[in-house]
């Protein structure tokens, strides 16, 4: 008895909660079916690669030389940003003055590389900087430019007549070298290679609610259960590996005062790590390297301006990547050795991915609902029915609205009287008391 007891109440307690909720779900599908959430942005199409590392760090981390020998490891191209900057502004300044066919307008990245390099110009001449969606959107053309580079490989590999000549395999992928930098050059890629922007809060169940009828929710959540979908653009992948390369202070700058070069071979030496041959090159005649990607003389404001941002920077790379974010101290490894522990990583991550590539897909887990306690409509509504119940609930609410508006502006206006009658009454007291 005491179980049937106890059954009753549930189901009791059960009944009121759905009819307490009812209101509020039917408001919500309402108001859904009379304005219904706009759809999800189409993603970039971007080309995909088996393998996409981006290589950031301190400046004289060794992320060039390290790119370079991923790059041969793993037969990738490279994406300097630097490079690709200098090529856009040859560019744009080679339409400017007339030094280009008129056959190379055809092609899209030659006429983005044109676009972004008189962007980059007009900041320069300007007396500004450079800003961060140029670099952004240079990658990109890269990225297209080495698909672009293997449809040319594969066709090269196809053409009888070439059989005599090198056959080039088509890139695996590709190493960006020294970006990003920011969190704000690293949201920009992410945006640009998946549409995913996480400036943009998108609209919910949440947003076709009414504050006068309460919605369900399960217990301990923020949101509904049917907002638990991902954000458009979010589960796209866009890196497969970001390296973060750092060195102390002392070893970077050690690396950048004792690089030399010859002026009479062009080659170029470094007093602790490579030293010239002393009895083949005269010692007096070498200079300091002339670098204009690592200007000596700017050392100290790169490195200060990256001490500035590189906190943010492994927050947003371990916030999207997790696992796939990696910091690797090179300042008491040689380069093999941080080649070494680089490869590792990227050995690591190809053999889980050839491993879920052979496993059976398995369904993402699906956010539960709850089955006894749904006050959602067993059968939808239809539209005409959605349009026309959502306009007779926006009468009412504006209705109630102003009816307790007037309501409250009544009872303000009692207050005031009473307390003005009740002053006055205390003065008229403190009178009769003198």
């Amino acid at each position: 008895e005491k179980e049937i007891e106890q059954g009753n109440q549930e189901a009791s307690t059960d009944t009121e909660f759905l009819l307490y909720h009812a209101l509020g779900e039917i408001v919500v599908e309402a108001n859904t079916l009379a304005k219904p959430f706009p759809p999800p942005p189409t993603p970039p199409s971007i080309p995909k690669f088996t393998l996409r590392i981006a290589l950031c760090g301190r400046p004289f981390s060794g992320k060039s030389e390290q790119a370079l020998r991923i790059a041969e490891r793993y037969n990738l191209k490279i994406i300097c940003v630097g490079k690709l900057l200098q090529e856009a502004i040859r560019k744009a300044e080679d339409v400017k003055y007339g030094r280009i066919s008129d056959k190379a307008k055809l092609s899209w990245s030659f006429n983005e590389m044109v676009r972004l390099g008189r962007k980059a110009l007009g900041g320069l001449v300007s007396g500004g900087k450079i800003e961060d969606d140029v670099y952004a959107e240079l990658v990109v053309v890269g990225i297209y430019e080495i698909e672009e580079d293997n449809k040319n490989r594969i066709a090269h590999s196809k053409d009888p007549d070439s059989s005599n000549d090198a056959v080039l395999e088509p890139w695996m992928g590709f190493v960006i070298e020294d970006f990003p930098e920011t969190a704000g050059q690293a949201a920009l890629l992410q945006r640009l290679l998946t549409g995913y922007d996480d400036r943009i809060t998108p609209e919910t169940r949440r947003d076709r609610a009414s504050v006068l009828a309460e919605v369900f929710e399960e217990k301990g959540s923020k949101e509904n259960d049917v907002d638990l979908v991902p954000l458009p653009g979010s589960t796209i992948p866009w890196l497969d590996l970001a390296l973060y390369l750092d060195v102390e202070l002392d070893t970077g700058l050690r690396r950048c005062l004792g690089r030399r070069e010859d002026p009479d071979t062009g080659n170029v030496y470094h007093l602790e790590t490579s030293r010239p041959p002393y009895d083949v090159v005269c010692k007096e005649r070498l200079v300091e390297l002339s670098d204009a990607a690592n200007p000596t003389h700017h050392l100290a404001s790169q490195i200060a301006q990256h001490d500035m941002e590189v906190d943010a920077l492994v927050s947003f790379l371990t916030e999207r990547l997790g696992n796939n974010f990696r910091t690797i101290e090179s300042s008491k490894r040689t380069a093999e050795g941080v080649f070494a522990v680089v490869n590792s990583i990227v050995h690591i991550f190809l053999n889980e991915l050839t491993t879920q590539k052979s496993q059976s897909p398995v369904n993402r887990r699906k956010p539960t609902r709850s089955l006894t306690k749904s006050s959602r409509p067993s059968k939808p509504m239809s539209e005409t029915t959605g349009v026309v119940l959502a306009g007779i609930w926006q009468t009412m609410e504006a209705e109630f609205r102003r009816g307790a508006l007037r309501i409250f502006r009544a009872l303000r206006e009692e207050r005031l009287l009473v307390t003005v009658y009740c002053a006055q009454l205390g003065d008229s007291f403190d009178s009769f008391l003198q």
